[in-house]
């Protein structure tokens, strides 16, 4: 039996004046590599790349900041000018990046960070 993993993510406006808006997705996929990371790495206040370990075709990373004060960014270029993303203190963002070289840069103060991430 192969290896699989799945995503599901949830977002949930609830409203001021009553009622919600939210939307769900789900993906499950039989894994035809075999590596997976979870770590935790400290992200400073230059880019960095991010460690994906020995998983060589990125799917899913989901990449946490476990500090409550400084943000993150995340991007594909070490400028963080293709299409970055803030992450808040706190906060979480799911991607499915085209490349494994990934880098992170926090703000005011170094950062660590929660990387979970699986192979193709």
């Amino acid at each position: 039996m192969a290896n699989s993993f799945s995503v599901n993510v949830q977002l949930i406006l609830n409203l001021a004046a009553g009622g919600s808006i939210s939307g769900l997705g789900a993906v499950t996929a039989s894994q035809t590599g075999t590596h997976g990371i979870e770590n935790v790495q400290n992200i400073g206040t230059t880019a960095e790349t991010i460690s994906f370990g020995d998983c060589a075709n990125v799917a899913f990373v989901l990449f946490k900041n476990l500090d409550p004060t400084n943000y993150v960014e995340v991007d594909s270029a070490s400028a963080m000018t293709s299409f970055p993303q803030k992450v808040l203190p706190g906060g979480v963002i799911l991607l499915s990046p085209e490349t494994t070289t990934v880098y992170a840069k926090a703000h005011t103060a170094a950062c660590d960070c929660l990387i979970v991430a699986c192979e193709l």
